[in-house]
């Protein structure tokens, strides 16, 4: 099976189909059977198309075998089984639908690798970050910046009474207001995976202050006043 001899017919065929195909593994070898068809020795195509001798071969005998196209063509294969199941799937979007935090994992969204680690655990699998991403594309996520989103607040009602009973004062008379403040640590921002349309928040609150500061102003001549203090305590508000 060393020599190769191609009629017009099927040369022009296979010049047609080196000219359409759009797979690389298709071209090179019709251009192997060309090659070897128009004189040139199975050596000389093999370090040409930087292939094995036994390749070519194989790929003539084949091709002689039908003198058919189609021959030259990958073959069906069954694959390596597919390690990421429907079972992965669901406990993905379990993680997904809880933070971080409540797992113990010092952060407040998602990553590929807190993501992997968690599934880890679960299926004695170690994913690839390939694999992570298509199967967070599946769900529908992408990746994005979150943004600060204040929780809702449970004095909003008392707050509207005070506006109320301030718009009901003299004219003439002196409003001062008070208050004290929290300067926070908020948690760090950074891109994480987020159902797409859906808006990626980090709820903040109070409860991480790292410094207090007391302020009084006038409302009616707009004076400010501010202390800072390290810790909250009563005399400093009083005075």
């Amino acid at each position: 099976m060393r020599t190769l001899h191609l009629s017009k017919r099927e040369r022009r065929q296979l010049e047609r189909q080196l000219r359409k195909s759009q797979d690389v593994r298709l071209y090179r070898r019709t251009l192997a059977i060309l090659q070897v068809d128009r004189g040139a020795t199975v050596t000389e195509v093999a370090l040409a198309l930087r292939v094995s001798r036994p390749s070519i071969y194989r790929w003539m005998e084949r091709y002689q075998e039908s003198l058919a196209m189609e021959s030259l063509r990958d073959r069906s294969r069954s694959g390596r089984p597919a390690v990421w199941t429907e079972e992965c799937s669901e406990w993905l979007q379990s993680l997904l639908s809880r933070s971080p935090a409540e797992l113990g994992y010092f952060a407040v969204n998602w990553t590929v690798p807190l993501l992997r680690d968690s599934l880890k655990m679960c299926s004695t699998q170690k994913f690839s970050d390939i694999t992570m991403r298509r199967a967070l594309r599946c769900l529908d996520y992408v990746w994005k910046r979150p943004r600060y989103v204040l929780a809702p607040d449970p004095e909003r009602e008392k707050k509207r009474r005070i506006r109320r009973r301030i718009r009901s004062l003299p004219p003439h008379s002196v409003l001062l207001v008070e208050d004290e403040t929290d300067v926070l640590l908020f948690p760090l921002l950074r891109a994480n995976w987020s159902r797409r349309g859906e808006p990626a928040c980090v709820l903040i609150s109070g409860r991480n202050a790292r410094r207090v500061v007391f302020g009084a102003m006038n409302l009616r001549t707009g004076k400010r006043l501010f202390l800072a203090r390290q810790h909250q305590r009563q005399h400093d508000f009083q005075t």
